[in-house]
């Protein structure tokens, strides 16, 4: 399995699946839902890649998606896994993309 993005440092790993869809969530019965195929295919990598290390044992998964017409900051855990999905407006300057890209990751300028 091949993630789109692995972010790995001494402590701490980060996998992050990006999607682009004309609506980030899906609706039921008017509420909006995430799109389970996209959380599958996130529990797949955070589950695959787990072994008696902390580091994979405890890492962090992403579905980030572009802003469409709102901006997402959810946060979920399933198992010891935090699962995130969040949003990144592209129609920004470089400097707004780079600084929104730290903040989802946990990180500051």
């Amino acid at each position: 399995m091949k993630t789109d993005i692995t972010l790995i440092n001494k402590h701490e790993k980060i996998i992050i699946d990006a999607k682009y869809y004309r609506e980030t969530m899906s609706l039921n019965y008017d509420k909006e839902k995430i799109k389970s195929n996209n959380l599958y295919q996130l529990f797949s990598y955070l589950l695959n890649q787990e072994d008696n290390s902390e580091r994979n044992n405890l890492a962090t998964g992403i579905l980030l998606y572009p802003t469409i017409e709102k901006e997402y900051d959810l946060h979920y855990r399933y198992k010891s896994h935090d699962i995130q999905i969040k949003t990144l407006n592209l129609n920004s300057s470089w400097q707004n993309i780079s600084r929104r890209l730290n903040q989802i990751i946990g990180h500051s300028d």
